[in-house]
Order: structure tokens, then sequence, then C-alpha cells
């Protein structure tokens, strides 16, 4: 899953959600409140649940991918069966009368 395939307002969230907690880190960092562990500690708990938005974003892309494969292929066979069986009724409409019209022996 790339960033690319997310929609707009999905990667203005994640890019906010990445400054926002690069600022509070390094104001932490910068005003030497915090050593280089609980920097890193809080960090990862900031970002943790991010990454689980971006990676949960992108199971339900594929979720929606694979059901609208489906979806397509599923009204490609029906247009098949439809358009086979508009065939049938349509050569059945001219060869039964034409049959009747012209006679047992011709066809």
């Amino acid at each position: 899953m790339h960033i690319h395939h997310l929609k707009i307002g999905a990667r203005l969230s994640l890019a906010f959600s990445a400054v926002m907690i690069l600022t509070e880190v390094f104001a932490l960092q910068d005003a030497g409140q915090a050593d280089h562990r609980q920097v890193q500690r809080l960090a990862d708990q900031k970002t943790t649940p991010v990454l689980k938005a971006y990676n949960d974003a992108g199971s339900y892309l594929k979720a929606i991918t694979a059901s609208g494969c489906l979806l397509l292929a599923s009204f490609g066979v029906l247009a098949v069966l439809l358009g086979a069986a508009l065939v049938w009724w349509l050569t059945c409409s001219i060869a039964v009368p034409l049959r009747r019209a012209a006679g047992p022996g011709i066809f």
C-alpha cells in the first residue's frame, strides 16, 4: 500500500499527524525535558496509532478493490449471458415464422 493510493483527505491527515508528533517530540528534546530513550518511546507511542490507521486504510482499499473486481466480473458474465439469450430469442423469432411461411420442405 502506497500513500499515493489514499485519498487527499487521508494523506493530509497522515501528514498533519506526523508533523504534530515530530513537533511535540522535538520540543521535548530541545527543552531538555527528556533524554533520547524517552523521546524515542514517546515517538513510538505517538506514531504507532498513525501507522496502524495507515495500514487499516490500506486493508480497506484492498478489500474495496477486490469487491470491485468481483462485481465487474459478475457484470461481464451477466452481460455475456444476457447477450446470448437475446441472440437466441432474436434468431428464433425470425427463423420460426420463416419456417412456417415457407412450408415443411424448405427448412
